[in-house]
């Protein structure tokens, strides 16, 4: 290689990219690099570096640069190839500049942000009272003590406000508020991150008070509302003319599109004026005209096409009920309620921050994000200018490089322009790639500087795209930009042809490449007997199809090592896989997250400690004798208990004294341990415990496999440093240590861990993955539901929005929702839909050569679909997909030519089957009948106490509607012995049932009708009618059961026959065509007494008293101006009865629980319902009941 070539070449002798040319070379002091996904960004990073050092006009100084990235292996391997590639330079043309240089690189500011941050306090905090030996908290003594601060502010806060308990229910209820004090950290840990603090509540709850005297949809949050439902709306506005182009006129589908667009063009109006109108623009928008059956021929592809398109637009709408509930004056009064919570939120943060200061004062120690808002406060003045620390700081460098740019938040931004402000500033990132929401990433930050760059006309500042990916094949590029068209084009963030992916490999026979493949199990059918093959099954078996077998570009055939398993939700899918691997004998290598206080060794560590600490606890003692430090056994045990008498340390003692030997070993040696905690600190007594007790090594032994033994080694070492950093608290106690690893392993603490060979199978997290690159990749589950986030707590919040919480009832029992927190919550399912499509990009890019995306439980037309979505061209996707094989199938059918759609039939075997024999029912002790009847006697005898008023004592305080009838309350006038009928009752009994175990732990059962009625009710309760419609009834019970609202033995007896009845039913259309509808509707209410009784005395005595009633109602809808009730029932139709007496029997049998249903409605609404309907499944349609059982 000549002397001057290599700064044309990136590493291993690839030329540089005019994209690449064009960053290293660019003078633009402010340079935004938008680097994507294998684009080679460290090296045009390092080489602009070596650049400015080696500049023969103007040499720099290494000293003179800062580099931020957000993670230390990041800052050490780019320190690594920024003095390798000095060295090198240095071996062609030396120098005792570069050999200066070289040395520097040791020294050189290349850290992670808060390691800067860090050293600028220490160095300038003094101005802000903070020391300069000021020390860094690790996570677990922050946690500690904002926990022991929170509780103090707790305790204060229901003492000094009023109103405290107030917000207590609206954050966690009454019942729950051991939670509150998680909550109120959560919150003020996202607080943190901006630069207004906790001021930033205040701030919000001034502005709803203002808003609560203008529009809702005036107000910042409601604005903001506003413009994001427009912005999905036109893009169903699109789709809605593209249809109308696809079919003619006189089609019978082209008069219900007409109106469902005319709604949507009002609607889109409306949310540009006022709340009101829109609300009423958006119920109009919400009546849909029946599809009509029968018309013109042909055009099947257009007709399913556009149910999708029309089923999703009805979801959209649908989602939006929360948003327009109230009334414009209904609205207002809850805007100045939430006000007024608001204020009391920040009172409460308010306290918390300033006691925890205080402690943090004390101890002269801060947090990570006090080191972003200590350096804000040094960086910028008051009126927001750049204070003379920024100009000190900025000065020091004559080049800021920051990587990863697309994952900061406001405070870091603050903080990086403030210390470039006087020097030159590289940022490098790849907004495409934000994946860390949950840390407080905002997105939006570098998206508004690559549009200030574009527009600002400066000479100095320039964007720059390296959309060159050296990592990835063709193929793969392709298909991953066809699969991201739809989704980022036109989106809430910039995507332009400049963001497209393209092949960086040159010189290469595209034609060879191997195909991308979707790999799809379909759906069993119960009515054919078949059953779907699991996913993890058709992934083993392509896997042993390709290793050793299919060759890689560089000539050599596929092993194991160079495959990776992706998921989305880790935790919660990868179980099966790496169980399905293991059974074949495939090498897994696991990169997942394990539970530390899980595993057995470190519960053996924490059982020592405890029982070191307090011996007199029998549990942690008797571990640790079992354990294998002593290895007693429980015949062992059990001659130490009869040698005393107390608790297990003091059998011990005794035994020692009697038999010596073992027992003798072990009270000496925790003796000795007892001693040595009362005498070390906590970190000096397990340093002497890992080595002098041999308890490292001896469970380092114990662990078979090589990854094994590294984790344990890694675990240990976790427990010791938690130890450290426990002691350099100030708190040494072993005692106060042990409580602090007991609440943790409350907590559930997760570690990485090592699993596997070199040559085995990755099973890891997409997010685990980013940075990473495997030649074969399989991204798993792609048709799992998307990962619940944010958007379910009750506290809701965005940077951009403010805080939303629920208020409480005057009445009680129930929580109002108020227009702010609905639009924040909906704010946050788009952040969340917008990242859910970020890890899939992520995932995708992983892959070098082969890329598989795999589905399982795929229902049998859902290719026939995706087809017929490619009538809609490039046209954006108008909301996010439940799962992601909806966009990644459609994009394989638009590129046929590169891509490989296999399907795994149905088997008729059942894979859940076993073939383990039954186990044998235990027999039932026999019974001393006499012995139960002297007890039972003796219970009778002692519960028969009546009070003067026996009625009144047997009247329940609250009581479930399932539990109502008519003469429920008539058992408070007994007319009988009462006794005596107890006690005939107890004797008839067999005591021995008691003992029997639970139908649902019974294994190999068969299904009852009860547990088929009582699985397809569920269904019934949580099915998704739209989605059930749109992708078949299987597959909305395989959704639910992947959310847990129905188990896996519910979905293997739901009636499917049935429910595909019921989804295709007038009523299903009615109730999706609904103004607005509940299901699963809890409520709370009081009813009068005296109503829940058919005794005409009883009712008499009960007059004027409330019974407070709960339950659930399967649900309600509203038509125009009319409420109706309805109930989900599946029992069986009596034999011998026609359809119109099974109707009379289910009528009568429900017709009270109807009335009390329809009672609850009236007092919780103020309005009477116009009808209350049951819908029977095994007749297979709805009728109305007459429900006026307790009407005055």
């Amino acid at each position: 290689m000549r002397k001057n070539e290599r700064k044309e070449t990136l590493n291993m002798g690839t030329p540089w990219t005019s994209e690449q040319l064009r960053a290293i070379e660019s003078p633009a002091r402010k340079m935004l690099v938008c680097a994507a996904a294998g684009s080679g960004k460290t090296a045009v990073l390092t080489e602009k570096i070596i650049r400015y050092v080696c500049d023969k006009d103007n040499p720099g100084n290494v000293s003179r640069i800062l580099v931020v990235t957000f993670t230390r292996a990041s800052a050490a391997d780019l320190r690594s190839k920024i003095r390798s590639a000095l060295e090198e330079k240095l071996a062609e043309e030396p120098s005792e500049h570069l050999a200066r240089e070289v040395l520097a690189v040791s020294g050189a500011r290349i850290s992670t942000i808060h390691s800067f941050c860090y050293d600028l306090i220490r160095a300038e905090g003094a101005a802000l009272g903070v020391s300069g030996n000021v020390r860094l908290m690790d996570e677990n003594e922050e946690k500690q003590l904002m926990q022991g601060v929170m509780e103090d502010t707790i305790r204060e806060r229901y003492t000094v406000s009023p109103t405290f308990g107030n917000l207590v229910e609206s954050l966690v209820g009454y019942r729950n508020d051991s939670l509150l004090g998680g909550s109120l950290m959560e919150l003020y840990d996202k607080l943190v991150n901006l630069p207004k603090g906790i001021e930033f509540v205040r701030e919000c709850a001034e502005k709803e008070a203002l808003a609560a005297k203008n529009d809702f949809f005036l107000s910042e949050s409601g604005a903001a509302v506003a413009r994001d439902i427009i912005s999905t709306l036109l893009l169903f506005k699109k789709r809605y003319d593209r249809t109308l182009e696809l079919i003619p006129p006189e089609h019978h589908y082209y008069s219900p599109v007409t109106a469902d667009l005319n709604g949507l063009n009002a609607l889109i109006n409306a949310l540009s004026s006022s709340y009101s109108d829109s609300r009423n623009a958006y119920f109009d928008a919400k009546t849909f005209i029946k599809l009509p059956s029968n018309g013109m021929k042909g055009y099947d592809a257009e007709k399913t096409a556009f149910k999708t398109l029309r089923a999703r637009y009805k979801n959209y709408l649908s989602s939006l009920d929360a948003l327009f509930a109230q009334t414009p004056e209904e609205a207002a009064y809850c805007l100045a309620r939430h006000s007024e919570m608001l204020f009391e939120l920040y009172e409460t943060e308010k306290a918390f921050e300033s006691r925890l200061n205080a402690a943090k004062r004390k101890a002269d120690v801060c947090s990570f994000a006090d080191l972003e808002q200590l350096s804000v406060k040094l960086l910028y003045n008051g009126d927001g200018t750049f204070s003379h620390v920024a100009r000190s700081v900025s000065q020091c460098f004559d080049m800021v490089f920051i990587d990863e740019y697309q994952d900061v938040n406001e405070t870091q931004r603050m903080i990086f322009d403030a210390v470039s402000c006087d020097s030159r500033c590289f940022r490098v990132g790849d907004i495409k790639q934000n994946i860390y929401a949950f840390r407080g990433s905002d997105p939006a930050i570098i998206d508004r500087l690559r549009q200030e760059y574009e527009t600002d006309g400066l000479a100095e500042t320039e964007n720059v795209f390296m959309s060159s990916n050296f990592r990835s094949s063709k193929t793969v590029l392709d298909y991953v930009n066809e699969v991201f068209e739809p989704l980022f084009r036109g989106g809430k963030f910039r995507y332009e042809d400049s963001d497209k992916l393209h092949c960086g490999k040159k010189d290469k026979d595209f034609s060879k490449e191997a195909k991308v493949t979707l790999l799809m199990c379909l759906n069993g059918s119960k009515k054919e007997g078949t059953y779907a093959v699991p996913e993890e099954v058709a992934v083993a078996d392509e896997i042993e199809r390709i290793v050793g077998k299919v060759t890689l570009e560089n000539g050599k055939t596929i092993k194991y090592g160079n495959i990776a398993l992706l998921f989305r939700n880790y935790s919660t899918h990868a179980a099966p896989f790496i169980k399905e691997l293991e059974r074949r004998g495939i090498p897994v290598s696991v990169k997942g997250k394990r539970s530390l206080f899980a595993q057995s060794h470190v519960s053996l560590v924490l059982n020592i400690l405890q029982t070191a600490d307090n011996p007199m606890k029998d549990i942690p003692l008797c571990a640790v004798l079992f354990s294998p430090v002593f290895r007693m056994t429980a015949d062992m045990l059990a001659i130490a208990k009869k040698e005393g008498r107390g608790t297990l340390w003091q059998c011990l003692k005794a035994a020692s004294e009697k038999h010596g030997g073992i027992y003798t070993v072990a009270y000496d040696k925790i003796s000795q341990w007892r001693e040595l905690a009362r005498t070390e600190s906590c970190d000096g007594f397990l340093r002497k415990l890992y080595t002098s007790d041999g308890i490292r090594p001896l469970l380092i032994a114990q662990a078979e496999k090589d990854f094994e033994k590294r984790n344990v080694d890694d675990d240990l070492n976790l427990i010791y440093d938690m130890a450290r950093s426990f002691s350099s608290s100030g708190n040494k106690d072993l005692s106060a240590f042990v409580a602090d690893l007991e609440e943790a392993s409350k907590k559930n603490l997760k570690v990485p861990g090592n699993s596997g060979s070199e040559n085995s199978v990755t099973v890891m997290s997409s997010h685990g993955s980013k940075g990473l690159e495997f030649p074969v990749c399989f991204v798993c589950k792609a048709n799992a539901g998307k990962s619940r986030g944010d958007s379910t707590n009750r506290l809701q919040f965005t940077a951009e929005g403010g805080v939303g919480i629920p208020l409480t009832d005057p009445r009680g029992f129930v929580l109002i929702n108020t227009p702010t927190r609905e639009a924040l919550r909906l704010s946050a399912i788009s952040a969340e839909t917008g990242e859910e499509e970020r890890i899939l990009y992520v995932a995708l890019t992983r892959a070098m050569e082969r890329l598989y995306v795999t589905a399982g439980s795929v229902k049998p037309d859902a290719e026939y679909e995706a087809e017929c979505e490619l009538l809609y061209g490039g046209l954006n996707l108008p909301c996010g997909d439940t799962n992601i094989l909806h966009v990644t199938l459609r994009a394989a059918k638009n590129l046929p030519r590169i891509t490989n759609c296999i399907t795994v039939m149905p088997t008729a075997e059942d894979p859940a089957l076993t073939t383990a024999p039954a186990a044998e029912p235990e027999k039932k002790p026999p019974v001393d009948e006499k012995k139960a009847q002297a007890m039972a006697k003796t219970i009778v005898s002692r519960l028969a106490f009546e009070y003067p008023e026996p009625y009144l004592s047997r009247i329940p305080a609250k009581i479930s509607v399932s539990d109502l009838s008519p003469s429920v309350l008539n058992e408070a006038m007994p007319s009988q012995s009462e006794g005596e009928a107890e006690l005939a009752t107890i004797g008839k009994a067999d005591l021995t049932d008691f003992a029997d175990a639970p139908a649902f732990i019974r294994s190999g059962s068969a299904v009852s009708a009860t547990e088929a009625g009582t699985a397809t009710h569920q269904f019934l309760q949580f099915c998704d009618i739209g989605n059930a419609r749109l992708n078949g009834v299987e597959a909305e019970a395989d959704r639910l059961t992947d959310l847990g609202f129905i188990s896996e033995r519910q979905r293997g007896c739901l009636r499917i026959d049935e429910l595909v009845t019921f989804i295709n039913s007038p009523f299903a259309s009615r109730i999706d065509k609904a103004n607005s509808a509940k299901r699963e509707f809890r409520f709370n209410c009081f009813m009068p007494a005296h109503k829940l009784t058919d005794s005409e005395k009883l009712s008499d005595l009960l007059k004027g008293r409330q019974l407070a009633v709960q339950g659930v109602i399967d649900g309600f809808f509203l038509e125009g101006d009319k409420v109706y009730l309805f109930d989900y029932k599946t029992d069986r139709v009596p034999k011998g009865k026609s359809k119109e007496e099974a109707k009379e029997i289910f009528a009568e049998r429900y017709r009270w629980q109807l009335s009390c249903y329809a009672e609850a409605l009236k007092r919780i609404f103020s309005r009477k319902i116009s009808g209350a309907l049951i819908y029977s499944t095994a007749l297979g349609e709805a009728f109305e009941v007459n429900a006026d059982m307790l009407d005055d």
